[in-house]
């Protein structure tokens, strides 16, 4: 069979939209996976700026128990100041009553600064895990992705590449439809061992 320009073109034309299907695809794939890898950058930072906040609000829960425990004392000591100045005495039972629930007062609220604190930290440090956690799921998903896009991307391409490889590339002269032996898809090398170009016109057959 002669060389058909026209099935020609419409194999290449195949391939050509399978390779720009498959660039598509590759695209498509490394596009997810650059979103997979900036949402893991963005939980990491989220979840750093968590560990830091919640190291921030233990030591600042401590600096208020501090205070509260520096205020209590200061109170315990205006009552036995007043008790002295009332002609009292701070070893009076009512006088250490007295002191007694301020000092336990102050302690009670000392110890809920810091309990506060704490109990915030620990929300903080579970959301940051929580962050790290849904970031690593994102990437991995993305890495599948971009990996089912480029096996696909390969096989859309397999078909093409073979039907252009078995008309225009390679195979017995005798059995190719199109009567090429090894030789590229478009300039090929023709039966009797010319060269060929199939868009150049073609010599007329002798007559006689």
């Amino acid at each position: 069979m002669p060389f058909d320009v026209n099935n020609y073109l419409q194999d290449a034309a195949t391939a050509g939209g399978a390779l720009i299907g498959a660039v598509g695809q590759i695209e498509f794939g490394q596009s997810h996976l650059q979103y997979g890898e900036n949402e893991m950058a963005l939980a990491q930072f989220t979840a750093q700026q968590l560990q830091q906040n919640a190291k921030t609000t233990v030591g600042a829960g401590g600096i208020n128990a501090w205070l509260q425990g520096q205020k209590t004392k200061e109170m315990v000591s205006d009552q036995r100041a007043a008790a002295a100045a009332g002609g009292g005495s701070a070893s009076d039972p009512t006088m250490i009553q007295i002191m007694g629930r301020t000092a336990g007062r102050g302690a009670l609220l000392a110890s809920q600064d810091l309990f506060q604190a704490q109990n915030q930290a620990r929300t903080m440090n579970l959301q940051a895990q929580g962050a790290l956690y849904s970031g690593q799921l994102n990437l991995e998903n993305s890495k599948t992705i971009n990996q089912n896009s480029d096996m696909s991307a390969f096989a859309s391409l397999l078909k093409p590449a073979a039907t252009l490889y078995s008309n225009y590339g390679a195979g017995d002269p005798s059995k190719n439809q199109n009567n090429y032996t090894p030789g590229g898809a478009l300039f090929g090398v023709g039966v009797d061992g010319q060269g060929i170009n199939p868009f150049a016109p073609q010599a007329a057959p002798a007559v006689g």
